[in-house]
Order: structure tokens, then sequence, then C-alpha cells
């Protein structure tokens, strides 16, 4: 699907440090996805869907939006989405 979207190179389980909020931010990114012209995607990967897509809903799934915030340049930020595993 990342590769039918345009993106051609796919990274797993890749680091994350820096800084967020005046906050130290580490960690590890499922899935980093570039395009060809430097456009991110950041896709967190996530088991049993119930409770994400209730996270989702209640604006409290902040996990991705912050390795979002990690990964960005300046204004700009890569995409970003969750894939939820159910089963």
């Amino acid at each position: 699907a990342l590769r039918d979207g345009g993106y051609e190179q796919i990274d797993i389980e890749v680091d994350l440090a820096g800084e967020a909020f005046g906050k130290e931010l580490v960690g590890s990114v499922d899935c980093v996805a570039t395009k060809s012209n430097g456009t991110e995607a950041v896709i967190d990967f996530k088991y049993s869907g119930k409770r994400y897509r209730e996270m989702l809903k209640d604006g409290s799934a902040i996990q991705l939006a912050t390795y979002a915030y990690g990964r960005s340049e300046g204004n700009r930020f890569p995409s970003v989405a969750y894939l939820i595993i159910s089963d």
C-alpha cells in the first residue's frame, strides 16, 4: 500500500531522539516511509483496534502526533497513520 502511494524507502523501528515542548523525546517509530521528493509518512502499528479507535475519537491518542513532531523539520510535518491490526 505504501509503494502504491508513491513511497519508495520504508524503514522499520526507526530511532527517534530530540526535544518536544522542553522535554526529552526518545523512542522508536514503528515505520517511516519516504517519497522521492522527501515527503515522509510515520506509521504506528497497534494491535486490538477497539481501544485505539476510542483513543482517536476522544483525542487521547497522542503517541503518533508526538512522533510526527519529533520527525518534523521546521513547519514541515510527515503524514501520519495508525495501522490497527484487530485480528
